[in-house]
C-alpha cells in the first residue's frame, strides 16, 4: 500500500532520473540553451523532494518550508527553459523574488500564524505564477513542436497536471486562421488541456486563472456535441447562450476535435455565426406580464422563463405581433394554472 515516504521516494528517483536524461540532450545539443534550465529545473526539483523526505524523520517542519522552496524554483527554472526555448528574455530577479516571497510567507505562517491551508495555498500560487507566465507564449508562431518537446520531456504535464490534447491545439490554430479568428491564449489553454469540466477547474486553480479566463475554460463544456449538422437554429441558440466570445471558442474547439479539416466549408459557416447573426435581447419584460394578468412572485419567474424559450423555439422573432402573441399565450397559461 502506498505511503507518504513511498510516494516522495517515487518524486525523488523520477526528478533525477529526468535530470539525467536533460543532461545527456545538453551533451548532445549544446546549442540547445532551454535544455540546460530543465536539467537545472529536474535536478533542483529531485534535491527538493529529497529535502521533504527529511520530515518523516525529523519532529520539524523546516524540511517541508526547504523542500517546497526548492521546488518553487524548480518551477521558475522550468518556466525560464521556456522562455529560452521560445528565444525570449529570462529574468533570474523575478525567480528569486518569487521564490524568496514564498519561502518567507511559508514561514511567517509556521512562526507567526500557524495555518495549513495558508501555507498550502502560498506554496500552489509560488508553483504557479511562473508556469503560468509561460501560457502568453501558447500565441508564439509554431507553437506545436515546442509543446511536442516539452510533452515528450514531461515538462508540458507538469504545467497542465494532465495530459496534453497536442493534436487539438494544433487544429484549433488552423481553425482560428481559416475563419480570420485572432489568436486567443484562453482559448488555445482550453484546447490543449479541457476534455471535461474537471480540467478547467484543475487549470484554474493550478494557473490561478482569474475569473474570465476561468469562465472561458468552462464554456467549453459540452463541446462534443457542437457539430454543424445540428442546423443553423441550433447554433443560433447556442451563441445566444454563450455569447460570441465563448461560442467561438467552443466551436473552434470541437472543430479541432472533430475528423473535419480547417477547409471543411459546415465548421466554417458554423464559428462565423456571430459574423453574420447578433443574438438579440430577449424582449419581454416584467411589466408585460403584469399588463396581462400575471401576478408577481413564482408565477411571474415561471412566465418569464417559459416566454423564452418559447421565443427561442420560434426563432428569435422581432416582429412585435409575434412576440406580443408569445405574452398572451404564455400569460393565459400561467393564469389557468393559479386559478
Amino acid at each position: 500500500m502506498l505511503n507518504v515516504p513511498t510516494l516522495w521516494t517515487a518524486f525523488v528517483i523520477n526528478f533525477f532520473t529526468m535530470g539525467l536524461i536533460w543532461a545527456y540532450v545538453v551533451r548532445s545539443y549544446p546549442k540547445l540553451e532551454a535544455a540546460r534550465f530543465w536539467t537545472a529545473s529536474a535536478i533542483a526539483a529531485g534535491l527538493g523532494a529529497l529535502l521533504a523526505m527529511a520530515r518523516v524523520i525529523v519532529d520539524s517542519l523546516l524540511p517541508l518550508v526547504a523542500g517546497g522552496t526548492v521546488l518553487v524554483f524548480a518551477g521558475c527554472l522550468a518556466a525560464m527553459g521556456v522562455f529560452r526555448f521560445y528565444d525570449r528574455r529570462i529574468s533570474w530577479r523575478l525567480s528569486f523574488l518569487i521564490t524568496g516571497l514564498t519561502c518567507a510567507t511559508l514561514i511567517f505562517f509556521i512562526v507567526v500564524h500557524d495555518s495549513v491551508p495558508i501555507r498550502i495555498l502560498v506554496y500552489t500560487v509560488g508553483q504557479s505564477v511562473p508556469l503560468a507566465l509561460t501560457l502568453k507564449l501558447l500565441l508564439a508562431p509554431h507553437s506545436t513542436p515546442t509543446l511536442a518537446v516539452m510533452a515528450e520531456a514531461g515538462i508540458l504535464g507538469t504545467v497542465l497536471g494532465g495530459v496534453p490534447l497536442l493534436a487539438s491545439f494544433e487544429n484549433t490554430a488552423k481553425a482560428e486562421a481559416a475563419i480570420g479568428a485572432e489568436p486567443n491564449s484562453t482559448r488555445r489553454l482550453g484546447a490543449l488541456g479541457v476534455a471535461v469540466i474537471e480540467d478547467a477547474e484543475r487549470l484554474s486553480q493550478r494557473l490561478r486563472l482569474s475569473n474570465a479566463e476561468f469562465e472561458r475554460l468552462m464554456a467549453l463544456e459540452y463541446w462534443w456535441r457542437v457539430r454543424p449538422a445540428a442546423g443553423e437554429h441550433a447554433a443560433r441558440v447556442l451563441l445566444y447562450q454563450l455569447g460570441p466570445a465563448s461560442f467561438t471558442d467552443r466551436v473552434l474547439v470541437a472543430w479541432s476535435r472533430s475528423a473535419a479539416g480547417a477547409a471543411d466549408r459546415g465548421w466554417q459557416e458554423l464559428a462565423t455565426l456571430p459574423q453574420r447573426w447578433t443574438a438579440p435581447r430577449f424582449p419581454l419584460k416584467a411589466a408585460d406580464f403584469l399588463n396581462r394578468g400575471v401576478p408577481k412572485g413564482p408565477e411571474m419567474g415561471a412566465a418569464l422563463r417559459a416566454a423564452e424559450q418559447a421565443w427561442i423555439d420560434a426563432d428569435f422573432p422581432e416582429d412585435r405581433a409575434a412576440i406580443y402573441a408569445i405574452a398572451d399565450r404564455v400569460s393565459i397559461r400561467i393564469r389557468s394554472s393559479t386559478d
